[in-house]
């Protein structure tokens, strides 16, 4: 038995190349004899997994088969005159149907007397009458006149027969089609197999593309206690419907269904939740089993592993109070330990002399002024938070002040930052967008511009 699948990349329709041997004008050196180079049995295959290919959308030609059956000249040329017959297969399949198309070709050999030696001469091509093709489908035998087949020119000279057959309810990707096909006619045959006996030919069908995708909220990195929602969520062609999506969840070294939805054309996607308690990782993946859909595919997302952490690494913050008279908080936070963090932002549309900036709960004294020349800026400093370097930073033009607050943090040791100003007028965003750096100043984290509701 020979078992044949094909390969689809993305629904590019495809035409394998075949091969076909054929033998060349052979002269004799003497009446009578022949030194032959034999005409044997060829068949072509490209062994593909039909799990890797799929239909996006529209029928595929998947594999194309060469087999060849015929006469083969021998010493004395008495097999001149014969007709030499061979049958190409192809087979593919759509969303509804599996196809077989049989192009049949013909030749012979003459033997002519040239300068008086006698020579082989060929091949001719030509169509020869044939009567019926016969195809034996997963175990049913199905008998087809060529009475009117399509004429092709295809290498040669061809006879072309396209045989449809309905794909079955709920059939799947790599579901196999099993079949044998002989050519009738003119007292000979020809057929799909070795020299000796037709032979199976294991078809693997090709499903529809699905895409599978896990999307997690808020992120893939949380504290204790913050709910975390993961969704499913599958993807196809056509009408899609059929099959299950599921959130499947890592435990131990197999995965195990924690949320099932049928998919029909109203719902392709399934949920699940779950608050974590205490530090730990879990791991989760989505899975589309495409099994009874008529033809889509099974696919899954990636594994997306879910860190409820003791602290992460962010920078947050909060409009308390807005109009002229403003509030504003803003706390950074991280998983390691920094010795050093560098956190600044603004203050839009400041006025008066300085804005009063608590960091950690203790109010900053800014007790040390320092005027740049060259930048005509002034910079108020602060240090009676221990550890902690404050600044408040006047520029030479514009209606913004400039916060910089520098020192350690830790997943114990977040920093806290509360600000109290007064503006000019309430319109726009009351602080512009805030970042928090690492000693070589790559940034860490960072915070929108905060606006009032």
């Amino acid at each position: 038995m020979i078992k044949y699948k094909a390969l689809l990349l993305f629904a590019c329709t495809a035409i394998i190349a075949i091969t076909i041997i054929s033998c060349q004008k052979e002269q004799s050196t003497m009446p009578g004899t022949f030194n032959r180079n034999e005409l044997r049995l060829k068949s072509d295959y490209t062994d593909v997994d039909c799990n890797l290919a799929c239909l996006q959308s529209g029928p595929f030609e998947q594999t194309t088969t060469s087999f060849t059956r015929q006469w083969i000249p021998v010493p004395g040329f008495q097999d001149y005159y014969k007709n030499n017959r061979f049958i190409i297969v192809t087979a593919w399949n759509d969303a509804n149907y599996f196809y077989i198309k049989t192009d049949v070709f013909g030749y012979q050999y003459n033997r002519e007397k040239i300068n008086g030696v006698w020579t082989l001469t060929g091949p001719f091509y030509e169509n020869y009458p044939f009567e019926t093709v016969v195809i034996t489908l997963n175990g049913d035998l199905n008998n087809y006149s060529m009475d009117d087949p399509e004429s092709t020119d295809v290498i040669e000279t061809a006879v072309t027969y396209t045989q449809t057959f309905p794909l079955p309810a709920g059939w799947s990707g790599c579901d196999e089609m099993i079949y044998r096909v002989k050519i009738l006619g003119g007292g000979q045959q020809v057929w799909l197999g070795t020299e000796d006996e037709p032979a199976d030919i294991i078809y693997g069908l090709i499903g529809y593309c699905t895409v599978t995708t896990l999307d997690i909220t808020p992120e893939t990195t949380v504290s204790p206690g913050t709910q975390v929602s993961l969704t499913a969520s599958v993807s196809s062609y056509g009408l899609f419907t059929g099959g299950l999506i599921k959130i499947q969840e890592l435990i131990g070294s197999d995965y195990t269904d924690i949320a099932i939805a049928y998919v029909n054309s109203d719902n392709q996607a399934v949920s699940f939740s779950y608050t974590p308690e205490i530090a730990g990782v879990r791991t989760f993946i989505a899975r589309y089993d495409g099994a009874g859909s008529n033809g889509y595919n099974s696919s899954e997302s990636a594994a997306v592993s879910i860190n409820a952490a003791g602290c992460i690494t962010g920078l947050q913050g909060q409009a308390v109070s807005c109009g002229l008279n403003r509030e504003a908080d803003f706390q950074f936070t991280c998983q390691g330990n920094l010795d050093y963090i560098k956190i600044e932002g603004s203050l839009a549309n400041f006025t008066g002399s300085l804005a009063d900036v608590m960091l950690n709960g203790v109010t900053v004294d800014f007790n040390v002024v320092e005027y740049i020349l060259e930048t005509d800026e002034t910079i108020y400093s602060g240090s009676n938070v221990p550890g902690y370097n404050v600044k408040q930073l006047i520029p030479a033009t514009g209606t913004d002040r400039f916060i910089i607050v520098e020192g350690p943090a830790s997943c114990d040791q977040q920093i806290g930052i509360g600000l109290n100003w007064n503006a000019t007028d309430i319109a726009g965003p009351i602080t512009g967008a805030w970042t928090a750096s690492d000693y070589s100043g790559n940034l860490v984290a960072t915070a929108d511009p905060l606006v009032c509701e």
